[in-house]
């Protein structure tokens, strides 16, 4: 039996983003984005409901120090996998993503599909670097994370595995897909970070293609169409599903587009964070996808992604069964 540990970090909770706003950036950003509180207590409800639908989850930890004094009994733990290892998203080393918490001695800890989006600083590697050797397995999701580890430390070669999106088959997502409430044609632009360039590239492409878009940030407080806003995971799938077109910056949404078959387009974010993207298209024989403006959009022929799919899927089962 597998299990989800719910653990809701201090600072994604609704106090604790309000807490860490004010504390960092001041009184008047905290004025500013205070009601972005409203959008995330609306997200944290929908991800719970998620969550208790589809998963079989522990008890909710909302500090590491619960979880250390009480962890879930298990003969393995797993750790992974989108930035786990980004210091700044975490806020520094939170033990608990680098499995460095209170366990029976023959457990093994291992991680599966770690990733970051920039290295750690020089006062921060050798914490990373010791955390990583006290694991029983590591893989990452970059194969340029695996080259920098073991650039750092050559006794340690991480896996290179694929994102856990691309574990399921197209037929599972699709019953957890929601349909969106739109009757008419629609291109979807979705983006992890607001950019002006990114969304004006979708707005013409838009166009273009004479369909109305539609707009979801992974953001509360960014670029939202109101039909799409505070979306949940299912209707993050949906949205995706149901499209003519995607267009998008984002690694996931991209991720979804090729397993749905979908027509899309990754547009170059101009900021070098770009590798993991680049890396997908090619796993898929993809790249013509990749554009700077909307004039270097293609005809989009048909393409099937089970043949590499089934390979990725056999690289993960692998894995997998090396630490079972």
């Amino acid at each position: 039996e597998a299990k989800i540990i719910r653990y809701i970090r201090p600072v994604m909770t609704p106090k604790g983003y309000s807490k860490t706003l004010f504390r960092e950036r001041g009184l008047l950003s905290w004025l500013k984005h205070r009601k972005d509180i409203v959008g995330i207590q609306s997200l944290r409800a929908k991800d719970h409901q998620y969550l208790q639908e589809f998963l079989s989850v522990t008890e909710e930890y909302t500090s590491f120090e619960e979880l250390f004094q009480n962890p879930p009994r298990a003969e393995i733990y797993m750790t992974g996998s989108d930035q786990v290892w980004n210091l700044e998203i975490t806020h520094g080393f939170d033990e608990f993503y680098w499995g460095q918490f209170s366990h029976p001695i023959e457990t093994k800890i291992a991680t599966y599909g770690a990733s970051l989006k920039k290295y750690w600083e020089a006062e921060e590697t050798p914490k990373a670097i010791k955390n990583i050797k006290s694991l029983y397995a590591v893989s990452t999701r970059e194969p340029e994370l695996s080259a920098y580890i073991n650039s750092i430390d050559d006794s340690i070669n991480p896996i290179v595995v694929p994102d856990p999106v691309f574990l399921l088959a197209q037929d599972v997502w699709a019953k957890i897909a929601s349909k969106p409430h739109i009757n008419e044609p629609y291109v979807l632009f979705y983006q992890a970070m607001d950019n002006d360039h990114v969304y004006n590239v979708a707005e013409e492409i838009a166009k273009k293609e004479n369909k109305r878009l539609v707009v979801l940030s992974a953001n509360v407080n960014g670029r939202n169409s109101s039909i799409s806003h505070s979306a949940s995971p299912t209707d993050f799938i949906g949205w995706i599903k149901f499209a003519d077109l995607v267009v998008t910056s984002s690694f996931h949404a991209t991720a979804f587009s090729i397993i749905f078959q979908k027509p899309f387009y990754c547009v170059n974010l101009q900021m070098g964070h770009d590798s993991r993207l680049l890396d997908v298209l090619k796993t898929f024989g993809l790249s013509d996808r990749w554009i700077n403006k909307s004039d270097d959009c293609q005809h989009l022929s048909n393409f099937d992604p089970a043949d590499s799919l089934q390979s990725l899927q056999n690289i993960a089962t692998n894995f997998i069964s090396s630490i079972i």
